[in-house]
């Protein structure tokens, strides 16, 4: 399958969209208010966004190819209507009493904060769907990530104590929930 501008538009959009008040954002957040959004903060975002997009990516391409195509479809919807289902989950989080400067150890919990997300479940819905691996993918997918990462760095206590993260959850939960009713029928699979 060809890669277009637009699929690569689609993956980027989806991922920092789904990434909104989420849980690694949150932590990030508070992170960079405690700590200040220095290098190490940054460093530490961009190893676990790409360790858990490049996972997901991977997973999504080794289950295609080990349901073939005739159930691909469904595993594609499983995958998104789980994501919506996360969507619509409140994120509580549990700060650090005392946050570390560790990089290992900030790269550690965000990964842990991301194996299971909805902008990962999404990858991963997008990668089952190709049935192949491609870098360029995986790049916006984690550059989708990253921005909404860089969002959180940049706006500290305001991100974490915004009041409308839910309401903005529950509507991307619903367009997502759209999308898995609208779009397969046009996918020629």
């Amino acid at each position: 399958m060809d890669l277009s501008a637009a699929t690569l538009l689609t993956v980027f959009l989806a991922t920092l969209l789904a990434s909104q008040g989420g849980r690694d954002q949150m932590l990030v957040a508070s992170l960079s208010h405690r700590l200040g959004p220095g290098p190490g903060l940054v460093l530490a975002s961009v190893l676990a966004v790409c360790v858990s997009t490049a996972a997901w990516g991977w997973l999504g391409v080794q289950a295609s190819a080990a349901i073939g195509e005739d159930n691909r479809s469904t595993l594609v919807g499983i995958a998104i209507i789980v994501a919506a289902i996360l969507l619509v989950l409140p994120t509580r989080l549990t700060l650090p009493k005392e946050p570390t400067r560790s990089i290992g150890a900030i790269t550690i919990v965000l990964i842990m904060r991301q194996v299971f997300d909805a902008p990962r479940l999404l990858t991963f819905a997008g990668f089952a769907y190709l049935g192949s691996s491609f870098g360029l993918a995986v790049a916006a997918a984690a550059l989708g990530s990253l921005c909404a990462l860089a969002q959180a760095m940049v706006m500290g206590t305001k991100a974490a104590q915004w009041p409308y993260w839910q309401r903005l959850r529950i509507a991307l939960a619903i367009m997502v929930l759209a999308i898995i009713l609208l779009v397969p029928r046009y996918w020629s699979l």
